[in-house]
């Protein structure tokens, strides 16, 4: 497996000292101290945009675990070629995702937040969404791998793993989506 952000930032998973978003529980800092930022604003303004335009209601919390949900989609994800045989490399964090696969994202982000309320208490939004997308694509890694979580990381890794997986690809128009 290649290596990816599941290596970094995840000294400090839990973030229970901090003040929890009261919609879904989830610590309203992020685990590797670092706010989206770069190219990741860019695609935590497009989750924000998508959830205004279909009148979702999100909280900031919630927000940032759709981001790094999609973020570490990208990050697993692997090359295809265009029509000419090129590689098309996907573009770890500077992707471009359709609108669908962001609908989806955050369908499926606020479902998961919201059913495991209990157990991502007080979790870094960030740690959660990239650990959801990585137990949920059978990677053999995610929140399993999560010592520190205990019991409860062997519950959110289950629940993620009962969702049908997912696979990122390059769509004609150059978007990316979910299939």
């Amino acid at each position: 497996m290649r290596p990816g952000p599941h290596h970094a930032g995840m000294a400090s998973y839990a973030r229970t000292t901090g003040p929890c978003d009261p919609a879904s529980g989830l610590a309203l800092t992020t685990g590797d101290g670092d706010d989206v930022e770069g190219p990741r604003s860019a695609l935590d303004a497009a989750v924000a945009s998508i959830a205004a335009k279909r009148l979702i209601l999100l909280s900031d919390a919630e927000r940032t675990v759709v981001t790094h949900y999609l973020v570490a989609a990208a990050y697993t994800a692997g090359d295809e070629e265009d029509e000419q045989g090129r590689s098309q490399t996907f573009d770890k964090v500077h992707r471009r995702w359709s609108d669908e696969a962001i609908t989806e994202a955050i369908s499926d982000c606020t479902t998961f937040v919201r059913e495991q309320r209990e157990h991502v208490a007080g979790l870094a939004p960030d740690l959660v969404g990239h650990n959801m997308w990585l137990s949920r694509s059978g990677s053999g890694t995610g929140f399993i791998d999560r010592d520190e979580l205990g019991w409860r990381g062997h519950t959110l890794h289950d629940a993620a793993h009962r969702l049908r997986e997912r696979t990122p690809y390059l769509g004609d128009d150059g978007l990316t989506y979910l299939g």
